[in-house]
């Protein structure tokens, strides 16, 4: 984005490289995936899963609100 403010891309570049991020992203998401230990998740119990469904239920929440506000 900081390239695309200082400079024109071309809306062909444009397209390549938004499938690229998403490719990109989706790489560094299963990494981090893969890299996660159930075991050790399991060991630790349920208070580490509190936080990350409250976070997702914000994050899904306040995202639905966005969409509706704006369509």
């Amino acid at each position: 984005s900081g390239i695309n403010s200082v400079i024109a891309i071309p809306h062909a570049d444009k397209a390549v490289i938004v499938s690229a991020t998403g490719f990109l992203l989706s790489m560094a998401l299963a990494a981090m995936g893969l890299e996660t230990d159930i075991s050790k998740l399991r060991a630790k119990g349920q208070r580490p899963l509190l936080p990350g469904a409250a976070a997702f239920l914000f994050i899904a929440g306040f995202s639905l609100a966005l969409v509706q506000l704006t369509s």
